[in-house]
């Protein structure tokens, strides 16, 4: 095989197990059959015999309805200081769902938990810390200030 023809199949591969993005969802909207991953952010909300979740991928975010019977357990769902579980949804994507009040959403037939989330270390910035130490400094000199020359 000619390494050209090698070049182009190994593209080929790697475009076909990339899947399509939330962002490309949005912007070619029409109901069909789909498998996408991404990170579980906020905390799912029951709604009558489902549950919706939502699902980050970087490109944008998505609700996912799924059966409560179906629906896997998240060990941790994404926000500030978390990373949420990331899983692979497959199911029907509907641009404007008349189910659920005309809004765009996917109706999962089954999510596969694929890594799970971890809590984020945040380290403070000793900078920063220096910077508010100096700065309260300042507001407490100034206080004392206008104090001492208000009362006079």
């Amino acid at each position: 095989m000619k390494f050209g023809v090698r070049v182009l199949f190994f593209l080929l591969l790697c475009s076909l197990s990339y899947g399509i993005s939330i962002s490309d969802l949005i912007q070619k909207p029409r109901e069909k059959a789909i498998e996408i991953e991404g990170e579980v952010v906020g905390k799912p909300m029951k709604r009558k015999n489902f549950y919706l979740l939502n699902i980050y991928d970087k490109t944008g975010a998505i609700g996912v309805f799924i059966r409560l019977d179906k629906c896997p357990k998240i060990s941790y769902y994404g926000r500030y200081g978390v990373m949420g579980d990331k899983i692979r949804v497959s199911g029907i994507f509907h641009p404007a769902c008349k189910e659920h009040g005309g809004k765009m959403d996917i109706h999962a037939s089954s999510i596969e938990v694929l890594e799970k989330g971890r809590r984020i270390e945040k380290p403070v910035s000793r900078t920063k810390l220096g910077i508010l130490a100096i700065l309260s400094l300042l507001a407490l000199l100034l206080i004392f200030v206008r104090k001492r020359y208000a009362s006079n």
